[in-house]
């Protein structure tokens, strides 16, 4: 019995050395060979299990009375939260080059049509803002009650520095309950 549990830690050990690549099929993080492109997805399922690049889940709850756009879980705001489920990742974490542009797609629903809503991308440095920016999402949320798909473009025009932190969240100004769910954050170089 010893032996057997002696080679099964030792298996162990090998494998957890071997470098393996195995990535979480809810989140992952893909470089496009050649085309100088990170894209970077969550689909909210094991959002507490996705530390440190992604914060706020509090946000995150299985969603009652409708379903989720994808799985069961989704980023809820409302009046007491403002801010969704979230990205932060330092800038040289995910490339050594300076992103030229991000674009955020998603999917949002919501309970009135035409919230002040907005996905936000900010870069800083020590929490002093860089460059922050808004996509509105009122002329997008054009009926209450339905999943529908976003996508913001933010280019980079402002100079930023590998030190530099970027977050990608969703601000809700009106406080009406709406939900997030499938991130996609591709960032071109």
């Amino acid at each position: 019995m010893k032996k057997i549990l002696a080679l099964a830690l030792v298996g162990i050990a090998l494998w957890g050395c071997s470098g393996s690549d195995q990535k979480s099929t809810n989140a992952s993080t893909d470089q496009a060979k050649g085309q100088n492109t990170v894209v970077i997805s969550n689909d909210l399922e094991n959002a507490a299990a996705i530390v440190p690049s992604w914060s706020n889940e509090k946000t995150v709850v299985k969603m009652d009375g409708a379903p989720a756009h994808s799985g069961q879980y989704v980023s809820m705001v409302d009046e007491q939260f403002a801010y969704s489920y979230g990205f932060r990742e330092f800038v040289d974490n995910i490339n050594q080059a300076l992103p030229k542009k991000v674009i955020v797609k998603g999917w949002v629903y919501s309970t009135i049509a035409s919230p002040d809503i907005s996905i936000i991308l900010d870069f800083s440095e020590n929490n002093q803002p860089v460059d922050w920016k808004a996509y509105s999402l009122k002329a997008v949320i054009t009926e209450a009650n339905k999943w529908i798909p976003y996508t913001a473009k933010f280019d980079v025009n402002k100079p930023i520095e590998s030190t530099n932190m970027v977050k990608i969240y969703g601000w809700n100004v009106s406080k009406k309950l709406a939900y997030f769910d499938d991130f996609e954050i591709t960032f071109e170089y």
